[in-house]
């Protein structure tokens, strides 16, 4: 059996984080999620067939040499039946179908890859088992709904397959929740090399990275995940919220229901919101348009190489782009997309 990952996205809505990195690139518990699904898939299929855009160089990239993946490109990005289409050459008889932007239990996994038959994920769960009869279907539908619809009405036997447990991503906040549901499957995960100083409280699970630096007197509570070559100052604490590689939280921090983005540092001093006043659900700015994301606790979600000075807030659901340089003490209020001033920050910091 072999499978195929639809994973050509341009993940806008995924913004700050996807200015850099594809979507299926996010890590979660430190790994991509799209390499979650790879390992899983390779215990039920002989191939794994990923369907990228041109410009997703660094999936190819990380995946370089990996006998199991094979990598095809959609030229034009006109939906997922149109993706699927595009490694009709390399598909030999039946085939597990999966998106990039999900993360899928185990269990699920294996009990669709020993059917027979046509089936798709209850709940819209991007979760297929097809064969090469679907493609001269693809091209007169745009979508993989489509076109089992139309495979339904010509008569084949289309069934629905109940999902355990899974996590659609489509937006920012849902990183958050499929990097709980890894970890509450895999426990604690602890790198190479990594260092834990005196003081430090660790809630499982959570996962640390390769030569990560962790204290003195932290807290890391559950479900935080602190990336390769990350340093976590005196007294910082965390909690639910994703820390990529090579960054740095300085002393006296807080990031709660959060994600930073590589390479950021985030001078001592500096809170990451994560409860409106009110104690309404918090909003986020996506494409123009404020999205409710349903949780009360949700903090801010920063893009690489972003640095931030001293005593800095940023409330809650604000995102920053990355490359940017924040002020000391300033407030966040607002999505930041371009440089601030910084000869003026004070008279920012009130206007923001």
């Amino acid at each position: 059996m072999q499978s195929v990952i639809l994973a050509a996205g341009e993940g806008t809505r995924m913004k700050p984080l996807t200015n850099n990195m594809s979507t299926a690139m996010i890590p979660i518990a430190n790994k991509p999620i799209i390499e979650w699904l790879i390992d899983v898939l390779s215990y039920f299929s002989d191939e794994t067939i990923i369907v990228v855009n041109k410009v997703q160089k660094d999936i190819v990239e990380h995946f370089k040499g990996n006998s199991h993946c094979k990598f095809v490109y959609q030229e034009k990005l006109l939906g997922t039946a149109n993706a699927l289409a595009s490694a009709e050459k390399y598909i030999k008889s039946n085939f597990i179908l999966l998106f990039g932007n999900e993360v899928i239990g185990k269990e699920s996994i294996k009990k669709i890859s020993r059917l027979k038959g046509y089936y798709y994920g209850a709940n819209e769960t991007g979760l297929f088992l097809l064969d090469k009869k679907v493609f001269p279907y693809l091209k007169e539908n745009k979508e993989i709904v489509d076109v089992l619809e139309k495979m339904r009405k010509d008569g084949n036997k289309i069934q629905e397959f109940e999902v355990e447990s899974r996590v659609k991503i489509l937006y920012p906040w849902n990183i958050l929740d499929a990097n709980q549901l890894v970890l509450d499957q895999t426990g604690t995960i602890m790198g190479k090399d990594v260092e834990i100083r005196p003081g430090v409280v660790m809630e499982n699970p959570i996962a640390i990275g390769d030569g990560a630096i962790v204290g003195p007197n932290c807290f890391i509570r559950k479900y935080t995940v602190i990336g390769k070559n990350c340093r976590v100052g005196n007294a910082v604490e965390t909690k639910n919220s994703i820390i990529m590689d090579e960054s740095n939280i300085a002393h006296l921090s807080y990031v709660g229901d959060s994600i930073i983005g590589r390479n950021v540092n985030v001078g001592g001093g500096t809170i990451f919101a994560n409860l409106r006043f009110d104690e309404k659900t918090v909003g986020m700015n996506l494409d123009g348009k404020v999205v409710d994301s349903g949780r009360k606790k949700l903090g801010g979600i920063v893009g690489d190489n972003v640095k931030f000075g001293i005593n800095c807030v940023v409330m809650p659901g604000k995102k920053i782009w990355p490359n940017l340089l924040i002020p000391p003490t300033l407030i966040i209020d607002e999505d930041i997309e371009v440089q601030p001033d910084l000869k003026n920050w004070n008279w920012q910091r009130r206007s923001l």
